[in-house]
């Protein structure tokens, strides 16, 4: 063997054969070699446990044992365990050459101190010692764990060999392993042992632990006897059972009776039918309305007794609650046996079983009398609101053959101031006048369209004051707006007030442009009218209310009827702003 096939150096210091004819050669620098059988040459250095890579001798001893002179102390290696001899264990040099190793002695020579003797036979180092952790036990398996301590300068504890048994068994082969795995152990007290040696050989005394494996739950006393009680538990909650459950049959029972009662005797139809429409069952009030029997009933589809314009409503209701599932209200006719029609008002739900629409049930009333009652009262108020609007036209005509006699008397007179009042006096009637035309001209008898009743008045004073108004530009902001008769008449009386003042005193200079705007608004549960004008503003005097005005002491006294709050603003021509609640 050369370096050319296997050797890391050619020149070689040691050899030795030990008992298995394994050939240990050695050559200064690459640590332990050897030649197993022919195969390849292999090395053990300081990363598989040798001291020194600085190998110097070789010496086989008793036992298999191989002793390793190094640089470094002795080595020990015994059957694939090593053990190191250093100053710190008791050489006096660490350069050890050469060994003399006997059975019962080691004759270590030393480069520098002399030669040492390890005593094998006499050795002052007791063995390792062993302890046997608490064991995890699940069942009939259990885990052991175990640490072995050498003395200090010997083996490290992950490197002393131990075995176990159990119950006074066969030993396992030695190993560092730690823990071991054990299954299928039978119940009751059973003794483990591990027992540990030093790589001189010397045994450890064993040490032992009891591991006791219960027996299976269902064979412990403690589980028979709370089986048994719970069998004579479960004997007796069998009986009581029994005995509830016929109890709650009997209780169904007369619950079922009285429900077939309540439902036979009922005033009104109740009825179920399956999705398509078959009747399922009918109460007593279903025969009697129908003229049919059950019998005939069961036989029968909704589609046989509904009339066909309103198929497709029943239809309809049936299919908005597979969708929607509530109960549903509404009215329908049916056609009897003798052909006469009937209105009902019925009230339906889904039927469901595990959680799927399976049929409907149905509650229906013969409305005949309340439908011939809506009618007479329908046919009453048809009838007062005819007569109401005869009212409000009649007061109305009245009011305009009033506003008429004014106007005859109004051409007979001569005083200005007397035409101002007379004129002043035709529009507030015809103000009034206005309100029960628009009365009995809606639907609403209640309530005007106060937007629409702005814009008629307004152009009402506007061709009244055809002089006074050629270059006034008029502009109404407001939505369509209902109001109370109560709130509408004062209400137009303020407003023709307001924009008759405007008209007669805003715009003195006929010839100038003028602008009157009227806004009228609800927010809030509040209304608000506002009227104003770019003209020359109304006098402090009047605003103030020092000077007497006819107009502004009735604007004053209609506000305070409508509980309305007045602002005037005059600066800049005049804003006045009436606000009143709803």
């Amino acid at each position: 063997w050369t370096q050319d096939n296997g050797l890391k150096e050619n020149r070689i210091f040691a050899l030795a054969v030990d008992s298995t004819n394994r050939v240990w050669f050695a050559d200064q620098v690459n640590g332990l070699g050897y030649l197993d059988h022919g195969q390849t040459p292999a090395y053990l250095t300081t990363a598989e446990g040798l001291s020194s890579n600085e190998v110097w001798g070789i010496y086989p001893g008793p036992q298999g044992k191989l002793w390793i002179a190094t640089k470094a102390g002795l080595n020990l290696f015994n059957h694939g365990t090593w053990s190191k001899i250093t100053m710190s264990n008791g050489l006096n040099n660490p350069h050890v050459w050469p060994v003399l190793p006997l059975s019962d002695k080691v004759y270590i020579g030393t480069i520098g101190g002399g030669i040492n003797i390890l005593n094998l036979a006499e050795s002052h180092h007791p063995p390792p010692r062993v302890e046997v952790l608490q064991p995890y036990i699940s069942g009939r398996n259990v885990i052991l764990h175990w640490k072995a301590l050498g003395y200090w300068g010997e083996l490290q504890p992950y490197n002393i060999e131990t075995r176990y048994r159990m119950d006074k068994g066969d030993w396992s082969n030695w190993s560092t392993a730690r823990q071991t795995y054990l299954s299928g152990l039978n119940s009751g007290l059973h003794e483990f042992e591990v027992q540990a040696k030093s790589f001189l050989g010397n045994l450890s005394v064993p040490y032992k632990r009891d591991i006791l494996i219960d027996p299976p739950f269902y064979r412990q006393p403690l589980f028979i006897l709370s089986f048994a009680i719970l069998l004579v538990f479960m004997v007796l909650l069998g009986f009581e059972f029994i005995l509830r459950k016929n109890k709650q049959d009997e209780l169904l029972r007369q619950s079922e009776e009285k429900y077939r009662e309540l439902f036979e005797n009922a005033n009104d139809i109740i009825y179920t039918h399956d999705l398509q429409g078959n009747f399922l069952s009918i109460n007593k009030s279903g025969e009697k309305v129908t003229g049919y029997s059950k019998e005939e009933m069961l036989k029968m589809n909704i589609n046989q007794i509904v009339p066909l314009e309103q198929l497709k409503k029943s239809w309809l209701m049936i299919n908005q609650r597979m969708v929607q599932p509530i109960t549903t209200t509404y009215e329908m006719d049916i056609l009897a046996k003798d052909g006469k029609r009937i209105p009902l008002e019925v009230s339906t739900r889904l039927i469901k079983q595990h959680g799927r629409p399976v049929a409907v049930q149905g509650i229906a009333r013969d409305i005949t009398e309340r439908r011939l009652a809506e009618q007479q009262i329908k046919k009453s108020l048809d009838e007062k609101v005819v007569l109401l609007k005869e009212i409000h036209h009649r007061v109305k005509n009245n009011l305009q053959i009033i506003s008429s006699l004014l106007n005859l008397q109004y051409l007979h007179l001569q005083d200005g101031s007397v035409h101002e009042a007379f004129k002043a006096s035709q529009n507030r009637i015809r103000t009034i006048a206005l309100i029960h035309e628009k009365l009995y001209q809606s639907d609403d008898l209640a309530n005007v369209n106060f937007a629409e009743y702005i814009h008629n008045l307004a152009n009402y004073l506007l061709s009244s004051h055809t002089y006074s108004a050629q270059n006034i530009t008029l502009r109404i902001n407001t939505n369509k707006i209902f109001m109370a008769v109560d709130k509408a008449i004062p209400c137009g009386l303020i407003l023709n007030e307001l924009l008759s003042n405007a008209l007669k005193h805003a715009f003195p200079n006929k010839s100038a442009d003028g602008l009157i705007e009227i806004g009228f608004r609800r927010s809030n549960g509040v209304y608000e009218l506002k009227v104003m004008d770019n003209g020359i503003g109304m006098p402090l005097s009047i605003v103030s209310g020092s000077t007497h005005s006819l107009g502004m002491q009735l604007v004053r006294t209609l506000s305070e009827q409508i509980n309305g709050e007045i602002n005037i603003a005059h600066e800049k021509g005049t804003e006045i702003k009436i606000t009143f609640p709803v």
